[in-house]
This record gives structure tokens, C-alpha cells and sequence, in this order.
């Protein structure tokens, strides 16, 4: 059973798979990370995914020409291959991943919620507005141009944080917070709930310690 699991893991096709699979999770961890953080927002998030949809097709287009310069531990496992005659299945296994793939990314970031976006780009940079988003009224339009008119708030926007920045003026435009604010709300991964959570757990902690602490010792 040892000896027939050693040729497997050993073999040419396994090997070819197991370095395909090490790019792709490598790849996959990166856009994990870029989507991570404080100051993430909706929309930045949602640009990474769009680029990771926009890859995948290059990705596969690439593997149907067998052209592996995407994948540098797959590249890698080639050049060192001398007899170099891996086959074609191998090449439709890993076209076929990689068309399943954009169903997976589609489940956890609909399409939906991109078009959604698109009608919030006033919130992304209200400085490049240059007519009424369907999503704000007369009234609001009009606070939105006396927001874009002052050059201090435009260098104020440069220099913070997004949601720093609508924050600091919700008093002058309140209504346009209040939206600003329900969009870049959401969290679009739980990277934060998760830190949220650990931090809570360690206050915890450190209220245990000091109560067990001024506990007086009974023995």
C-alpha cells in the first residue's frame, strides 16, 4: 500500500497538479490579504475581485495555448521535466478548474453588488461627479456640489481615510453621510468581525486576570 502511494506522489501527473494547485491557493491567498484591513472598503474590494475575474480568463486562455508564465511553480516543475511530454488532460483539467473558478468568486461577490456599486461612485470620490446620481435627490445633488466646491474638504479627502473623511463632515451634510455611511458599512470579508471577536476574547481575559488578581486569598 506504502509502495503504491510512493508512485503516485511520485509520478509525473500528480506532481504537475500539486504545482498547478501551489500557484493557484498562493494567488488566491494574495487577493485574501488585499481584501484584509481597516480601511478596506466596499469599493476597493470589489476592484481586486473584478481583477481576479479579469485573470482567470487570461489564465485560461493561457492554458489553452499551454503557455504556463502565470504559474512560476508550475513553470518551474516544466523546465525541469527534460522529457517535457506532459499530456493534454492535464491541460484540460486545469482549463476546466479554472472555468469553474468565476461560479465560486460570483456565489460570495454577486454581480448584483457590483452594479449596485456603480450607482455609489459619489460616495467612492464625490469630486468627480459631474451630474445628479440616480440615488441622491435635487436636494441632496445640491449639498453634494456645495461639498465639492470647497477646496479644503478636496484636500482634506486626499489625505484620510474614506470613511474617515465622511465621518468628519456629518454635521454640515448629514443626509449624504447617512448614505455614504450605509455603503461603506458592510464589511465585504470577516476579516474584521474576526479581529473584532479575538479582540473582545483578550479584554475578557485581562478583566479575569485582574479580578482574579484583587481576589483576596482565602487559604
Amino acid at each position: 500500500m506504502v509502495g503504491e502511494l510512493q508512485k503516485k506522489i511520485e509520478g509525473k501527473e500528480w506532481l504537475f497538479r500539486l504545482a498547478y494547485l501551489a500557484d493557484m491557493f498562493s494567488k488566491i491567498s494574495e487577493v485574501s490579504l488585499a481584501i484584509q484591513g481597516k480601511n478596506i472598503t466596499v469599493f476597493a474590494a470589489n476592484e481586486r475581485v473584478a481583477a481576479v475575474k479579469k485573470k482567470l480568463k487570461f489564465w485560461a486562455e493561457s492554458i489553452k495555448k499551454h503557455d504556463i508564465d502565470s504559474f512560476p511553480t508550475l513553470k518551474q516543475f516544466w523546465e525541469e521535466d527534460l522529457e517535457k511530454n506532459i499530456p493534454d488532460e492535464l491541460f484540460n483539467e486545469i482549463l476546466q478548474h479554472l472555468n469553474d473558478v468565476p461560479h465560486s468568486v460570483i456565489e460570495y461577490f454577486p454581480e448584483e453588488q457590483e452594479n449596485k456599486l456603480k450607482q455609489y461612485e459619489w460616495v467612492r470620490n464625490p469630486f468627480e461627479v459631474t451630474e445628479q446620481p440616480t440615488t441622491l435627490s435635487a436636494t441632496q445633488y445640491e449639498s453634494l456640489i456645495d461639498l465639492t466646491s470647497e477646496s479644503t474638504l478636496k484636500t482634506k479627502f486626499t489625505k484620510e481615510p474614506l470613511v474617515d473623511f465622511w465621518c468628519s463632515i456629518e454635521h454640515e451634510h448629514p443626509e449624504l453621510v447617512h448614505q455614504a455611511i450605509s455603503v461603506l458599512l458592510p464589511f465585504m470579508t470577516t476579516y474584521l468581525c474576526e479581529s473584532g471577536f479575538w479582540t473582545y476574547i483578550h479584554m475578557l481575559q485581562q478583566k479575569q486576570n485582574i479580578v482574579i488578581g484583587l481576589t483576596p486569598n482565602r487559604t
